[in-house]
């Protein structure tokens, strides 16, 4: 970068050879558009904090992690040149790469570098744990944590706000729900009411699945807490402008077995669930994927085109327009107002609530083992588990769900009025939320993940949606 600019040969041979590699980690020394001296107080600041003679170990442990490290450095060289050099720091935007992070152990009973203390009297004071020098005074040290989160003491948190009821945190402050909405174009009379409420559920058909009206928003999209994947970064705001209907269930065996009786449409091969391993058998198909289901449970074994082809049918039956929801609509029906992991908070021993996923009543790897809700490997009934927010079902777990969109591997460059990505690899199309074998980490609100837009899994179904005006 521009540290080495004004260096003749450019970086070093070592620099050179370690950068090439895979990292998880990094800090730097300034933005990019940054002119860095080598020799400056970046440096100096670097090598105190990891002598101990700084307080970049904010929580006392003894170690001082990359984080404590990029947010120490941060916030000392932001204050110290006023904002003309701020250095970053965050994990390698490498989905291979990108968990876990370096640490440095501090020798507590080093001797102390006396030289080193008496040119930083001259300049400046040596202040208590958790305090910087700003001048003239010892002033508490003031972290500044990514947006959507807050400092704990320990670390930048995810912010958790609770609003009063009725009103909705949008990442920035409690807002107020829409109280109703217009009517939709074209409704028959008696079909549905004149207006809807938010919350309100509806079918627009006697067989067709049951809707809810969830409000329009506004919210923080990704990995606000900080510990998820690169895929879901970079965290970014968007905007849902109009309420619209989401379906309450996944869909069932049962409303797919009515589109396959009234149109012949047929389709098998899928990877089917054979124990706790997935092999794919040509003979596997929605009705058989592996294991034992109820009609009311959702169906799986379905392709991204298969759930196109029943949401053109089910449009052309019930004269609305549906559709699969786009990411970013799923994102905010999943979270239904939340920016905790889960949208109940982020305690894992109350999953088997909420969400149908690996536990302890199953053998699949990474099994949360601090519940059971004794469904075992396999799908459940849909609404077995509590909802969120909104009044949706399954959102967590149970089976993953095809949306709109093509396969991006970050949100770079993603809408923020949550319309689909119509770009990218449109071999692929994007899949949201855990399944019945995920472990907690992959029943996140923020969990992405693709898939062939031909190919079918057990553990993959869907979920629709449609415009109200």
């Amino acid at each position: 970068g521009p540290i080495f600019a004004g260096r003749s040969g450019g970086a070093p041979a070592a620099i050179t050879r370690k950068t090439t590699k895979p990292v998880r980690q990094f800090i730097t020394s300034g933005d990019a558009d940054q002119v860095v001296r080598d020799d400056g107080s970046f440096r100096k600041y670097f090598l105190r904090a990891l002598s101990g003679e700084e307080r970049a170990d904010f929580n006392g442990d003894g170690y001082v992690t990359g984080e404590e490290l990029g947010l120490f450095m941060s916030q000392q060289m932001s204050s110290l040149t006023n904002a003309a050099q701020t250095p970053k720091t965050d994990k390698l935007q490498d989905v291979r790469f990108n968990q876990g992070g370096f640490w440095f152990q501090l020798n507590l009973n080093a001797p102390v570098n006396t030289q080193l203390q008496k040119e930083k009297s001259a300049t400046e004071q040596i202040c208590p744990p958790g305090t910087t020098w700003s001048g003239s005074a010892c002033s508490p040290l003031q972290i500044v944590c990514p947006p959507g989160t807050q400092w704990d003491g320990n670390t930048c948190v995810a912010k958790h706000v609770s609003c009063p009821k009725g009103l909705f945190w949008d990442g920035k402050q409690c807002v107020a729900q829409l109280a109703s909405i217009k009517p939709v174009n074209g409704n028959k009379p008696g079909t549905i009411p004149e207006s809807y409420k938010i919350g309100t559920s509806f079918h627009d058909c006697p067989s067709c699945p049951q809707m809810v009206v969830v409000p329009s928003g506004v919210f923080n999209m990704g990995d606000v807490s900080g510990s998820g994947n690169r895929s879901e970064r970079p965290v970014h705001r968007v905007e849902i402008s109009k309420p619209f209907a989401v379906g309450k269930y996944e869909i069932t065996r049962e409303e797919f077995a009515v589109f396959v009786k009234a149109t012949g449409y047929s389709s098998s091969g899928c990877l089917g669930l054979n124990g706790s391993r997935f092999e794919y058998d040509a003979s596997n198909n929605w009705q058989n994927p592996g294991f034992p289901q109820t009609d009311r449970d959702p169906v799986v074994c379905v392709s991204w085109k298969d759930a196109q082809a029943y949401i053109k049918w089910l449009s052309s039956k019930a004269a609305q327009k549906y559709r699969l929801l786009s990411e970013a609509e799923w994102e905010y029906t999943a979270r239904a107002g939340r920016s905790t992991e889960y949208y109940f908070g982020s305690n894992t021993d109350n999953l088997c609530d909420y969400a149908n996923g690996g536990d302890r009543s199953t053998s699949f790897e990474g099994r949360n083992l601090g519940c059971t809700d004794g469904v075992g490997a396999g799908t459940a009934k849909v609404g077995s588990y509590k909802p969120n927010k909104f009044g949706l079902f399954d959102m967590l777990g149970n089976a993953r769900e095809w949306v709109a969109d093509c396969w991006n591997w970050d949100y770079q460059n993603a809408p923020n009025n949550g319309s689909a990505r119509t770009s990218g690899d449109c071999q692929r199309s994007a899949l949201r939320g855990g399944a019945f074998y995920s472990p907690p980490a992959n029943l996140r609100s923020a969990i992405r993940y693709y898939g062939n837009s031909k190919g079918r899994h057990c553990a993959v179904g869907f979920r629709i949606s449609r415009d109200l005006y």
